[in-house]
């Protein structure tokens, strides 16, 4: 499964549009800021992320959340 995590909310329709159209046979998951991104990474095979630096500091503080 590819999972796209767009920065913004505006992103997550643009993406659905956007893999309907090209990613045909493909099983991919478009989801919104809700969704940790280490569930998400352990979860796909691989992903799409719009702004690396932002993702990263959010792994880092959520891993450093759940080490206690």
């Amino acid at each position: 499964e590819i999972v796209v995590k767009p920065h913004s909310i505006e992103g997550i329709s643009v993406w659905k549009e956007r893999l309907k159209k090209s990613a045909a046979g493909i099983r991919y998951r478009v989801t919104g800021r809700h969704e940790r991104i280490f569930d998400l990474i352990r979860g796909a095979d691989a992903m799409i992320l719009y702004y690396w630096s932002a993702a990263m500091i959010e792994a880092v503080h959520g891993h450093s959340r759940t080490q206690g």
